[in-house]
């Protein structure tokens, strides 16, 4: 893949992102891949989530967990 094909995936929302980069054991869980990794990779700085919000995804997949 191409660095023209990439920039084409990350900047149109639309693609779907877990074709290019499937779940793996890796990433844990359904959850964290689809809130936490994939949200990150958005192309657009303005729509990735803070540090905040990141924190606080994170704290409901623990608190589902128990």
């Amino acid at each position: 893949m191409n660095i023209k094909r990439i920039k084409y995936i990350l900047r149109n929302s639309s693609e779907n992102l877990s074709r290019y980069l499937p779940q793996s054991q890796q990433f844990g869980s359904d959850e964290i891949y689809t809130h936490i990794i994939l949200p990150c990779l958005t192309y657009n700085v303005a729509l990735r989530p803070h540090f905040k919000d990141l924190n606080e995804r994170i704290i409901n997949i623990l608190k589902q967990k128990i």
